[in-house]
């Protein structure tokens, strides 16, 4: 069986337990099993790979629902940083907030262009060697 393989059964419970955030004895325990078991159930190229999938997903939700909220965080942010009332450590760990939001969103703009670029030649077969 190929790493894209589908895991049912006790290993597609043990995946979504891991997921659900318990440790792998809390998951075995759960599902039934023995550690050994676990321990067997991790070093199977499926189970991992759907474990992989899983918590790829897990983290593209979170940032989906970071990203509809982001907005209304940075307007508050800057509210606070502008709002004259508020003791000025407030205001300054509101201001270096902004400021740490705004270096990340640049930098991931900067990795996501370079990236796009390195996967245009790759799927060329071009080269960055001259």
């Amino acid at each position: 069986m190929t790493t894209q393989g589908v895991v049912s059964g006790r290993k597609g419970t043990f995946v979504a337990a891991l997921t659900s955030g318990l440790t792998q004895a809390e998951a075995a325990q759960a599902i039934g099993v023995t550690r050994r078991t676990a321990q067997r159930y991790m070093t199977d190229p499926v189970v991992r790979h759907a474990l992989s999938q899983a918590q790829d997903q897990a983290l593209g939700d979170v940032a989906r629902k970071m990203n509809a909220g982001a907005n209304e965080m940075l307007d508050v942010l800057r509210a606070v940083a502008q709002d004259n009332t508020m003791p000025p450590a407030v205001r300054v760990r509101a201001a270096l907030g902004w400021l740490e939001v705004l270096f990340k969103a640049k930098e991931l703009l900067e990795l996501t262009t370079r990236v796009a670029i390195i996967e245009q030649r790759l799927s060329m077969g071009v080269s960055n060697e001259h």
